[in-house]
């Protein structure tokens, strides 16, 4: 049995005021001082389109007939994503695109037996997932005593997952009403997250438990009811058209698709990465917090929503493409930066001014073209919604038009693609590889030295 927690009752109940003190915004986020959102990185200054009652309509009978295998329903999904998801519907959205119903039907996997598994461990060591947090320290102690042979009879395999996943339980947006404090909304939005993660690793044993999916599981469980929850990080860790080039225990696809990224930028912004190389700052310094928490860390929350719409229509594809547009929006502030020190911090967490000022832009008519890739003028396009995914869905288009041929269904593509020029003539290029997506177009040709030197490291 577990020692009690160490927690102090002050610290408690400072931490409860604390909470219930504070006011939260529309997505649930604790509203902080003006002068305190730049060092919480947090933007409350919305910006979505209201949704309109015909639209909103429209798009619940066309939930209602839901087809995933069909390209009229894809397309017409596309055009809603584009005008902009309604946030009391985009549950449901979600649900269609993972196609959570008929991944849950055709599994064996009982969620709620599952977690009557897991709670026996719990006992035996004297916590629950309502008490997880607090007995953290605990659980440390008690893994000490397990690998020095004093308590051999406790499940050690399971106490270590049990202390992985609560350490960054405590880290998982501090800020938001389900997980802040010790409210009792809040308890019972950790030991959600909690159970969602445990039975995650027991339903997938080989990538188990990742640092960066405690991000991802929170942000499906604000929007999806637990189980349903579940279902939706079983789709997106384990398609091949989502994340399952990104996470493994052993962490090595997450670095092999920042290798990837490192590729492209080079490809895309010749002149940036150069200078980011001169500095000495790699793709893999921001690439792995970028990717495995989808973007969670950027500072207004309605953006990131909307980028996580078009990861569940477009999939890893869309990854890259957001991460390329969040390089655009800083390029200007990198290229005058001369120390590794003052460029990594704005990449891991973009500032708060850059985005307000690039929404602002935005609004005032110049902001797509400053967001746009290369030549794409603000006049072809109705934009209806951020200034980032408006740059995003323009970049998927664009790609995806030029690209006539499928790639290899298989890590690393082929070398003998064959694809016409603008002359009309067939040619051969190095094509769609790296990204491990089935059937998804990418576009960045690459010479076979290239392709080699990355394969080889």
């Amino acid at each position: 049995m577990l020692r009690s927690a160490s927690s102090s009752s002050s610290g408690k109940s400072s931490a409860s005021r604390r909470s219930s003190s504070v006011g939260f915004d529309e997505f649930g986020f604790a509203l902080g001082k003006k002068r305190d959102q730049k060092l919480q990185h947090r933007c409350h200054d919305y910006s979505y389109p209201q949704p309109n009652p015909v639209k909103v309509k429209e798009l619940c009978e066309f939930l209602s007939y839901w087809n995933g295998s069909s390209f009229i329903c894809r397309n017409q999904i596309e055009r809603f994503i584009r005008i902009g998801i309604p946030p009391a519907i985009r549950g449901r959205v979600w649900r269609c695109l993972l196609n959570i119903d008929s991944l849950r039907a055709a599994s064996s996997f009982d969620y709620e037996a599952c977690q009557a598994e897991i709670r026996k461990p719990l006992v035996d060591l004297g916590v629950s997932e309502y008490s997880i947090i607090p007995t953290i320290d605990s659980l440390v102690d008690t893994e000490n005593e397990i690998n020095s042979g004093q308590a051999s009879d406790l499940p050690s395999a399971d106490l270590t997952l049990f202390k992985q996943i609560a350490l960054d339980l405590r880290r998982s947006f501090p800020t938001h009403r389900t997980l802040m404090g010790d409210r009792p909304e809040a308890i019972e939005g950790q030991a959600k997250l909690f159970r969602v993660l445990t039975a995650f690793a027991r339903y997938n044993p080989q990538i188990g438990y990742v640092q960066g999916m405690s991000y991802i599981a929170a942000v499906l469980l604000m929007i999806l009811s637990e189980e349903e929850a579940f279902w939706a990080l079983v789709a997106l860790l384990e398609k091949p058209k989502y994340l399952s080039e990104l996470f493994d225990a052993s962490m090595k696809k997450i670095q092999h698709q920042a290798l990837v990224f490192h590729q492209l930028l080079k490809h895309r912004k010749p002149l940036l990465f150069q200078h980011l190389e001169t500095l000495g700052v790699s793709s893999l310094h921001f690439i792995m917090q970028w990717f495995l928490t989808l973007f969670t860390s950027l500072p207004c929350w309605d953006s990131v929503l909307a980028i996580w719409d078009l990861i569940m229509l477009h999939g890893l594809q869309a990854v890259f493409r957001t991460g390329l547009t969040i390089i655009l929006l800083l390029e200007s502030r990198i290229m005058n930066m001369t120390e590794e020190a003052t460029v990594l911090p704005i990449l891991l967490r973009v500032p708060v001014d850059i985005w307000q000022s690039a929404q602002s832009s935005y609004t005032s008519g110049n902001g797509f073209t400053l967001l746009a890739w290369h030549d794409v003028s603000a006049d072809k396009v109705k934009p209806k919604c951020s200034p980032l995914i408006q740059s995003i869905r323009v970049l998927l288009g664009r790609e995806l038009s030029r690209l006539r041929t499928k790639p290899s269904p298989r890590l690393g593509g082929q070398k003998g693609t064959q694809r016409r020029n603008k002359q009309g003539n067939v040619v051969d290029v190095t094509a769609c590889w790296g990204f491990g997506i089935h059937g998804e177009a990418f576009v960045c040709h690459l010479s076979p030295e290239t392709v080699d030197s990355v394969r080889s490291s």
